[in-house]
């Protein structure tokens, strides 16, 4: 119960602070855009559409063929992505693995071979009520967290985070200049580890709606925040946190 009240709490010191390292990344990328330093290239364009978009396929043909158009609707495209998830829980259950790094890995395979349709929330209208769905799954870990109990665990909590976060601080800098990234963006990925997938995609969706003033510069923010942190998110729990704390369960 310690460990899932503190990957919840400990949401809510890495909130904040990514938001402000996302705005000011925001800011220094607008300023490029407005002083016209830099334009919207075809790769970026790309990458909005294939993140956030609500279309339904993409280009290219797949090994699949879609379904007919009257058969394509938005219970069909909720079936499949629910009939995926309950496989990647199957084989999550079989092989040990988490079923999330399953359902990652499914859902990118099934993708590729035409099986399910690009942002298929986007298509199903869904996309709002999932994202909340999810977020009321992570704060669900909370519901037997009693004030007794946070008394007891609240020291040794705020003393976790004040150094988890400390050290995400000093790797995201040396990482940045190794990559030759901004030291903002390369935290706000480093602070993922704190919350993960869906907390990042909604912190870097509101923060580019907040900082942009037309559809072209939310475009242009969503191209150079949205894949880094989404990335960042599966990477550093959905898959990183798994192994590891899969990895220390096994000494238990």
């Amino acid at each position: 119960e310690f460990a899932i009240t503190t990957y919840c709490i400990q949401g809510f010191a890495g909130y904040p602070i990514t938001a402000v390292c996302l705005q000011k990344d925001g800011r220094r990328l607008l300023k490029n855009y407005r002083e016209g330093n830099v334009k919207m290239t075809a790769a970026d364009k790309a990458a909005v559409a294939k993140a956030t978009a609500a279309t339904s396929t993409g280009s290219g043909k797949t090994l699949i063929p879609p379904l007919p158009q009257k058969f394509d609707s938005p219970v069909m495209t909720l079936g499949k992505v629910g009939l995926i998830a309950w496989f990647a829980t199957q084989l999550g259950a079989l092989t040990g693995v988490s079923g999330a790094i399953w359902a990652l890995v499914l859902g990118v395979l099934f993708t590729t071979l035409g099986f399910l349709d690009r942002n298929s929330l986007h298509k199903a209208n869904s996309y709002g009520i999932v994202m909340f769905a999810l977020m009321m799954y992570v704060f669900d870990g909370l519901k037997d967290c009693t004030p007794a109990m946070l008394v007891t665990i609240i020291v040794p909590m705020i003393v976790l985070i004040i150094v988890g976060v400390f050290g995400m601080a000093v790797a995201s800098f040396v990482i940045s200049k190794i990559l030759k990234m901004s030291f903002p963006l390369a935290f706000a990925n480093g602070l993922t580890a704190l919350y993960g997938f869906p907390c990042d995609a909604i912190i870097t969706e509101s923060t580019c709606d907040a900082l942009a003033q037309s559809p072209e510069e939310k475009d242009y923010l969503m191209s150079q925040l949205f894949p880094s942190m989404i990335v960042g998110g599966f990477t550093t729990v959905t898959i990183t946190s798994v192994f590891i704390a899969g990895w220390f369960a096994s000494f238990l």
